[in-house]
């Protein structure tokens, strides 16, 4: 990532979505906010899923919608679907791989991956 792309969703972050959220719980809600308004369902992404040999694949998903959030967490799951296997299950956000989506979808996930990362 370039510098100014950083910089760019450094204040993004800062200044738009988490301005008037003072505290976890406030954050909380200023990110499903922001990312119920950018997610536009359904996408594509990748996860690693765990075998029961522990092996670990890394599997094709359709994404279908963002979870409510849940009070006193500090994630924002989604529900996805393994298209290979048709099933559904739940991730965290921020486990989502080469994800395959719109502009505004792409950017919404990476903003929440690093604010995970760095927040």
């Amino acid at each position: 990532m370039q510098h100014t792309e950083q910089q760019d969703r450094r204040h993004r972050i800062e200044d738009e979505i988490l301005a008037d959220a003072y505290g976890p719980y406030e954050q909380q809600i200023a990110w499903h906010n922001y990312l119920s308004g950018m997610l536009d369902f359904p996408f594509r992404a990748q996860v690693r899923r765990r075998r029961r040999d522990r092996c670990e694949l890394l599997r094709e998903v359709e994404v279908l919608r963002l979870e409510e959030a849940d009070e006193g967490s500090d994630e924002q799951r989604v529900e996805v679907i393994d298209l290979e296997e048709q099933f559904s299950f739940s991730v965290p956000l921020e486990e989502l791989q080469n994800v395959q989506a719109d502009d505004e979808t792409y950017e919404a996930v990476e903003d929440w991956k690093y604010w995970k990362r760095n927040g």
